[in-house]
């Protein structure tokens, strides 16, 4: 079984990087908006990457991002509270991603002012007492800016909703945007323990993210301050945040054997937006059951899974709250997929991005044999294998070694034998 599903994950995958297969109410724009990125784009990805030495000497344990945002703008303001742990025997030097147009305002390193470097999106702070190998440590960044403009997927967006009526503001990480909107570590092997995100915003907004809504604060400056705290590891382009006039739907999936499972959905606050996603949105809770009972219960069960409605072309499976242009049954059960394969589950590289989507296009197949009818059933099929077909030395992936010297046509070529096993960082 194991076999099959890794073979039909390859498939999958070989597919969705070379081109979407279309059948009724599916096409491009309603998936991944990372695959959609790749097609023709593949160097954002595979393009050679140098970490500088500094970001592998520490551990992260925990984010804290506490961010002051609007829904019509993607300038923001606020501190990040990065703790990590020594893995040298002496850290005399902290180091963290953050790109020059964010202005960094302090660093404090165990309640200390420290001085510090920034260049070429790195941020250097030389410490004042070195650390221990093993030693926890806590970091205070201060900074605000408005993230570049322009880039493909990445940062933070703001759009207006013509149909709604709603402005709203997005964050898209994947896969080295992160450093675009906040002082982070980009490193897909260095998950967070946990995160706080703590989001505050104008009256009229809400603004959702990651875990579980602990509080909403009211503020000295007549806003909100939106409080997410989530306990489970989490990749930093796993972390985001989505604000608008929100209004929160609310249901719940029943997996056997378990407890409810909160699904919290943020949509505009209109009535025609509740009308025309409901049924769309309802049909989440079966889903998840259904891929409980394949895959094992929701990974994040004490927590809930979610949806922030914006203006981006596609999804992105964001941990416990995917953020999505639209409700539609594929991409729905697309990036819920994802939940189990690329958030639970993580590769280790981004050669490896092939696993992630393989494993969340075969949920999609997975929801279409069990929850929709056998002739919707056997189109999916059938359109699948006729684009597989069509492509039959395809393969997207890249070894880490030749990140960089493979161009996207040799990328193209690559025959399936050249697979390694997948390592995977839980």
């Amino acid at each position: 079984m194991k076999k099959l599903l890794l073979s039909l994950a390859l498939i999958l995958s070989v597919m969705l990087i070379k081109g979407q297969y279309n059948f009724p109410e599916a096409n491009n724009k309603d998936y991944c908006s990372h695959i959609a990125a790749a097609e023709g784009k593949a160097e954002y990805y595979y393009s050679p990457r140098t970490v500088d030495p500094l970001l592998e000497e520490y551990d992260v344990s925990f984010y804290f991002l506490n961010l002051n945002v609007e829904s019509n703008t993607t300038y923001l303001s606020g501190n990040v509270t990065i703790q990590a742990k020594s893995t040298v025997a002496e850290l005399n030097t902290f180091a963290f991603e953050l790109v020059q147009a964010m202005t960094i305002d302090s660093v404090r390193v165990n309640g200390i002012k420290l001085a510090f470097q920034h260049a070429n999106d790195l941020a250097t702070v030389p410490l004042s007492i070195p650390i221990q190998q093993g030693n926890l440590f806590s970091v205070k960044i201060y900074y605000h800016g408005t993230p570049p403009a322009g880039e493909d997927n990445s940062g933070v967006f703001t759009a207006f909703s013509s149909t709604y009526q709603k402005n709203v503001t997005w964050t898209f990480s994947e896969p080295y945007a992160a450093k675009e909107w906040w002082p982070t570590k980009q490193d897909l092997t260095d998950k967070a323990d946990s995160v706080w995100v703590f989001l505050t915003t104008s009256p009229e907004n809400r603004a959702g993210s990651e875990g579980l809504l602990k509080g909403i604060t009211a503020m000295p400056n007549g806003k909100f301050r939106y409080e997410w705290k989530s306990r489970y590891p989490v990749d930093y382009y796993l972390i985001s945040f989505a604000v608008a006039d929100y209004q929160d739907y609310r249901l719940y999936a029943y997996p056997a054997g378990t407890d409810s499972i909160l699904i919290q959905n943020y949509i505009y606050d209109t009535p025609a937006c509740l009308s025309d996603n409901k049924a769309a949105i309802d049909g989440t809770a079966a889903t998840l059951e259904l891929f409980s009972d394949l895959f094992g219960t929701y990974p994040f069960a004490e927590e809930k899974y979610g949806h922030c409605l914006t203006q981006l072309g596609g999804g992105m499976e964001h941990q416990t709250m995917t953020t999505l242009g639209s409700f539609n049954f594929e991409l729905i059960a697309h990036e819920l997929g994802h939940m189990w394969f690329g958030d639970k589950v993580t590769c280790a590289t981004w050669s490896d991005i092939w696993i992630n989507e393989g494993f969340a296009t075969y949920t999609d197949y997975l929801a279409h044999h069990f929850l929709t009818t056998p002739f919707y059933d056997s189109v999916w099929l059938k359109t699948v294998n006729d684009k597989v077909k069509a492509e039959p030395g395809g393969t997207v992936y890249v070894p880490e070694d030749q990140i960089g010297s493979i161009s996207l046509d040799q990328q193209a070529t690559l025959t399936v034998d050249s697979f390694p096993e997948t390592v995977f960082k839980v």
